[in-house]
């Protein structure tokens, strides 16, 4: 990790011994936690509103938090299981990466479109 980086990339790079059984059990509930924040957005955007669109708001608001707080976990994910691949051939690494991100991007629409 250097200091030219940019933020992000620093927040979500990881060393190859950070890579164990607690690291994979530590994504697993995120992914719950992301479930469990898409779907209070879908109660609040469906429910009744007291205050004018403050649903429309508040639901949208946790819906784009945990699209962001899903990618992020997922590209994390991806780099940690393409280093333990992928160790050697970085421009490998960043096209696993890439796939996976695609990947997540047909589970929000699954999970914003399809789930009634």
């Amino acid at each position: 990790m250097t200091d030219n980086q940019p933020r992000i990339i620093r927040l979500i790079e990881i060393d190859q011994k950070d890579v164990n059984l607690k690291f994979f059990f530590d994504h697993f509930r995120n992914y719950l936690i992301c479930a469990a924040l898409a779907a209070a957005a879908r109660l609040i955007n469906t429910g009744e509103e007291t205050i004018p669109y403050l649903g429309f708001f508040a639901g949208n608001m946790i819906a784009i938090t945990a699209i962001v707080l899903f990618f992020l976990n997922t590209f994390q994910g991806a780099m940690a299981v393409s280093l333990l691949v992928f160790a050697e051939k970085r421009y490998i690494r960043g096209g696993y990466a890439v796939i996976w991100m695609l990947i997540a991007a047909s589970y929000i629409h699954l999970i914003f479109t399809r789930v009634h």
